[in-house]
This record gives C-alpha cells, structure tokens and sequence, in this order.
C-alpha cells in the first residue's frame, strides 16, 4: 500500500498518461495528407506476348494496360505511351 503513496510513483505515472495524450492528439489533428493527387505516371508495354501450347495468346502487357484504363484512380494520372524514348523526352 505505501506503494501507491510515493512521489516517484505518481510523477512516472503522470508523465506516461500525458505523454500518450500528446501523441493521440498528435496525430488526430494532422491535416496533411499523405495520399499523392493527379501523380503523373507514364506507362509503356513492350511485352509481345506468347502463345501457350493450346494455341491460346498471353499478353500480360496489353492485360495490364486494359486495367489500368479501367482503374478511375484520382491520386494517379496515366499516360500509356508507344516507345521508351517517347517517355524519356515526355
């Protein structure tokens, strides 16, 4: 019980709660937002595919391309280009 009665115990303990207050309102009144807007991106596919022995076409490239024009993501902005010397000069 005496314990409970020092100094020492209750300056810790009082020093621990503020501590862990101080980073919950830290971090509850940020306002930035570390989530990027319209980061341009360029994408070029040079995947030509295979042809699986059913006779069936691969194409990873073009499948990633379709997805990625489907995908109506606002933190990215896609640009699907031909060449890579076309996205190095862009």
């Amino acid at each position: 019980m005496n314990f409970f009665k020092q100094k020492l115990f209750w300056g810790g303990f009082a020093g621990i709660l503020i501590a862990v207050t101080i980073f919950t309102f830290s971090f509850m009144g940020s306002t930035v937002n570390p989530t990027p807007k319209d980061m341009p991106l360029a994408l070029v596919v040079e995947d030509e595919g295979v042809t699986l022995p059913t006779g069936e076409q691969l194409n990873f490239g073009e499948m990633l391309e379709e997805q990625i024009k489907q995908n109506d993501n606002e933190s990215v902005e896609w640009t699907i280009l031909e060449s890579r010397e076309k996205a190095i000069n862009e």
